[in-house]
């Protein structure tokens, strides 16, 4: 190093001594966490709340989820963040998936003609009318969802099933 350039970094050194110095690191440890942050919640994680009571008891409304955006295989059983064409947003239970058959009987629900048992699920789970014909057999990338609390949930039986590129990611 010259001695021009030794003699500005004596410079900089002492612009940027004791709490400053401190004072500067602390500024960049701050951005550096807060574009971490971003970046985590942006690719990675996301944050919605639930709205309204179809998803009773298993979330309350107004209660604030996360969920993870990573793509997944997603299960029978998950609990979805799912976006519709029209730009609204729910939160749902994955119940069949592609290649599964979706009946409503008597109030149950039956996939591949089993009767699901639903522990998680109150009320009947009575088709809505003139939406979707059962038994109805799931396409290509194509899940059924319901709302737990079955006779207060616009779903799958409502707007029909959705498909793999609908889902914001699964609700941890």
């Amino acid at each position: 190093m010259n001695k021009e350039g030794r003699r500005q970094r004596k410079l900089l050194s002492r612009r940027f001594s004791g709490r400053k110095q401190s004072a500067l690191i602390l500024v960049e440890g701050i951005a550096v966490i807060l574009m971490a942050t971003a970046v985590l919640f942006y690719f990675v994680l996301g944050v919605t709340s639930v709205s309204g009571e179809s998803m009773f008891p298993s979330f309350m409304n107004h209660e604030t989820v996360i969920f993870l955006r990573i793509p997944i295989d997603y299960q029978v059983g998950d609990v979805v963040g799912i976006k519709m064409t029209n730009g609204e947003h729910y939160i749902k239970r994955i119940v069949a998936r592609a290649g599964d058959t979706v009946d409503l009987q008597n109030g149950r629900l039956l996939v591949n003609g089993q009767v699901m048992d639903e522990s998680y699920a109150v009320g009947q789970t009575l088709p809505e009318a003139g939406n979707v014909t059962y038994p109805l057999t799931l396409g290509d990338q194509q899940y059924f969802v319901l709302g737990d609390n079955r006779e207060n949930s616009t779903d799958s039986r409502t707007f029909g099933p959705v498909v793999k590129s609908q889902i914001e990611g699964k609700i941890l």
